[in-house]
């Protein structure tokens, strides 16, 4: 029997070399498409947890998803803060502000960048904020900046260069400060250009009297062993009770809140 399957192969020798090269490309390229998904999901991971893994609790703008494009979501109330620190368990919470900044180069010239050019106020939690200051400090007057490291090197700027900030207003600016998203020059392509919170709601906010969002650094808890006698069974009961949250469908407008809450990394 084996001597007859080693005749047929001799004998048909460009079928079997044909079928051996089908069955390689067709291994190869479904190698190539789970290597090249699993890397796509690993970075997208790597990028949101970065972003969102130390926030435990984010205080935003209730906003139905649709599908028109390019559409914002709504400010929260600035007041909301002082409400939002005075909460049992918050250990901190930093207001953020965000909008469109393109920063200019060392030559004057707008610097191309791929992603979006956002600005917004520097988060001085380092727990809650996803950038961390590799080169120089970060901002303490209205006028200071801090910028990523991937637009400052296609800008050709350092620490203590004079510039400007298009909010679309021009704002000139002193960069005080490089930032680095982890280990990474920015997030994915981006710019981002940070000031202080002043400078933010001032330049970069359409109102001084909104925020964009509030980050939460809840106080960390005792223990369960800590616990009265009795708790932990009670804790368990009431998870077990509770029943779903159910969210509305029409939000009202730019002031009422939602809470999307994070698990801390």
């Amino acid at each position: 029997m084996i001597g007859l399957v080693l005749k047929e192969i001799r004998g048909r020798k460009r079928r079997m070399a044909g079928a051996l090269t089908a069955v390689f490309l067709g291994v190869t390229f479904l190698t190539g498409t789970l290597v090249l998904g699993d890397t796509l999901a690993g970075s997208l991971d790597s990028y949101y947890s970065g972003s969102y893994g130390r926030t435990d609790v984010i205080v935003r703008n209730s906003t139905d998803v649709s599908d028109s494009p390019w559409s914002a979501r709504g400010e929260i109330d600035a007041a909301l803060l002082d409400r939002v620190t005075g909460v049992d368990g918050v250990a901190h919470a930093a207001p953020l502000v965000r909008g469109s900044g393109q920063l200019l180069g060392a030559d004057g010239t707008t610097i191309d960048n791929r992603g979006p050019r956002d600005a917004g106020n520097w988060i001085t939690d380092p727990a809650l904020n996803p950038y961390r200051v590799a080169e120089g400090r970060a901002p303490r007057a209205p006028d200071e900046v801090v910028v990523d490291r991937l637009t400052a090197e296609q800008g050709g700027l350092r620490v203590g260069d004079r510039t400007a900030v298009l909010t679309p207003d021009r704002v000139p600016v002193t960069i005080v400060g490089i930032s680095m998203f982890g280990d990474e020059k920015t997030f994915g392509e981006s710019s981002f250009t940070a000031f202080t919170l002043e400078g933010a709601r001032e330049h970069v906010a359409a109102s001084p009297d909104r925020l964009g969002a509030v980050r939460i650094r809840a106080a960390d808890a005792p223990p369960p062993a800590s616990w009265p006698p009795g708790s932990r069974r009670a804790a368990r009961r009431g998870r077990r009770r509770s029943p779903p949250t159910r969210r509305s469908r029409r939000p009202s407008a730019t002031s009422r809140p939602e809470c999307s809450a994070r698990s801390a990394s």
